[in-house]
């Protein structure tokens, strides 16, 4: 039986704002340290004797993916791409389609790619203890053993003990209020709810066809049109954004009367909020954590952090301060729940800070804004050595760009121009051009933009020769 590491790579970015973005959410995030949650879920993995593993990631995310991937040595993973987020269930189902038509014995190990788990010895035994139940055709899911009364999570309540370390599933249960989940702790007989499951594919397509029909049938019709292009792998996206939305534990876990749970003490988070990465954080004397350039007086279990200036604090207590290139937070540290309501305002005022950082990747490289205004917009792109960007044109803006370091080769309406160092070329309103960096190093230039109308759709691409855009 092969088994076959599944990591759910999504979210929307709201519960660690301004860190986490949309489009940058938060298992991308290292916290000042080397490697983000996501690499560290790669890497843990290394301990198991699985297969490969497989991401699902939407499309917004495939690059940073890739690029996380590719700083720590796995550049060949398969990425199953998502043209909306419709829920781990339909996810889940298109993981299991795929490997099942490969081998069909195989099995799914699912994971989230931004939980933290310091046990990382314990954690591989419990998952290994999972192979005699997915034998069995059991659905595995692992319950953390709680040690305080969490409102934040969804619980677990089990019963009697099933061959070892396992028990039947009784029932899944909502977040908890205070009272209930003091009650839960006290009981000893609920699990918080971790977002890790095992089964085969087979069981799983089953037990899903069994509950839930309609994302059966919606996530085979996306997936048998699949193709793959090297490790690309591609749905039909009509089918797949009508599917129902839907989690495994609503579509499946609650009705199926074969699952199993595991009970673990990995030390494991979620990291569902500030206060909960405080926790978890290394701290001062004074109960501080302090990631950047930081000065605290007479100041006590504060998070704060900074990607940009210094931040100097007198005399505050149990307080979040995070700032970023384009924004600061402040809040209460038993507050920071209502982040989510901030990130709602942004969207509803169509305000870039809840979509994206001031950095964005891109296939080509990745472009810093530097100012944006009703008519302007001015930033610094990096185009990698032998990247492309692709054939384009812009409607209602012209754009002048100026080199800072490398070589740039530009068509403009058929005509090729070598730029350099200090040089500068100007793209006007309806030019047609690529540009290619034909360079050893990376081509650093500076982009103006100006005209009335600014938003992405203005430029019009086409896929050039090596399917950049």
């Amino acid at each position: 039986m092969k088994i076959t590491p599944i990591l759910m790579v999504g979210g929307k970015g709201t519960r660690l704002w301004p860190l986490s973005r949309e489009k940058y959410p938060k298992q991308f995030l290292s916290f000042g340290e080397n490697l983000s949650m996501f690499q560290k879920t790669i890497l843990r993995l290394k301990s198991l004797d699985f297969e490969e593993p497989l991401i699902i990631c939407n499309q917004d995310h495939r690059l940073i993916v890739a690029e996380q991937l590719k700083q720590i040595g796995y550049s060949n993973v398969n990425i199953l791409l998502e043209s909306s987020g419709r829920g781990t269930a339909p996810a889940i189902a298109l993981a299991a389609f795929y490997l099942f038509q490969k081998d069909k014995s195989s099995a799914l190990f699912i994971l989230p790619a931004d939980h933290i788990i310091e046990d990382v010895a314990s954690f591989c035994l419990k998952t290994k203890e999972a192979e005699t139940y997915i034998q069995q055709d059991k659905l595995v899911t692992f319950g953390i053993i709680p040690n305080r009364a969490e409102t934040g999570y969804g619980y677990i309540r089990y019963g009697d003990t099933y061959l070892g370390n396992g028990h039947i599933v009784k029932s899944f249960v909502e977040k908890p209020d205070s009272k209930t989940a003091l009650e839960y702790l006290n009981s000893g007989n609920y699990l918080w709810n971790s977002g890790i499951f095992a089964f085969k594919a087979n069981v799983y397509l089953k037990e899903l066809k069994k509950y839930r029909l309609d994302i059966y049938q919606s996530s085979e019709k996306a997936f048998k049109s699949f193709y793959q292009d090297l490790n690309v792998i591609k749905v039909n996206d009509e089918y797949f954004d009508l599917c129902p939305e839907e989690s495994i534990d609503y579509a499946v876990m609650e009705k199926t009367d074969n699952a199993i749970v595991i009970p673990m003490d990995v030390s494991w988070s979620d990291v569902g909020s500030w206060s909960a990465l405080w926790d978890i954080s290394d701290k001062d004397e004074n109960g501080n954590v302090r990631i950047g350039d930081i000065i605290t007086i007479d100041s006590h279990n504060n998070y704060i952090s900074s990607d940009t200036s210094l931040i100097a604090t007198i005399d505050i207590n149990d307080l979040v301060i995070v700032q970023t290139q384009d924004a600061i937070l402040v809040s209460k540290k038993d507050s920071v729940q209502k982040v989510k309501n901030v990130v709602s305002i942004l969207k509803a005022n169509n305000k870039q800070e809840y979509l994206t950082h001031q950095d964005e990747y891109q296939p080509w490289g990745k472009n810093h804004s530097i100012v944006r205004d009703e008519n302007y917009q001015i930033k610094f792109l990096t185009v990698n050595s032998g990247e492309v960007i692709s054939l384009q044109q812009n409607k209602h803006s012209s754009k002048h760009w100026i080199i800072v370091s490398g070589v740039a080769k530009i068509y403009i309406d058929d005509k090729e121009k070598i730029i350099t160092k200090n040089q500068t070329i100007n793209i006007p309103i309806d030019a047609i051009y690529p540009l290619e960096n034909v360079g050893k190093t990376n081509l650093k230039l500076i982009e103006i933009r100006i005209g009335n109308y600014l938003e992405e759709n203005d430029v019009v691409r086409s896929n050039n020769e090596k399917g950049k855009h």
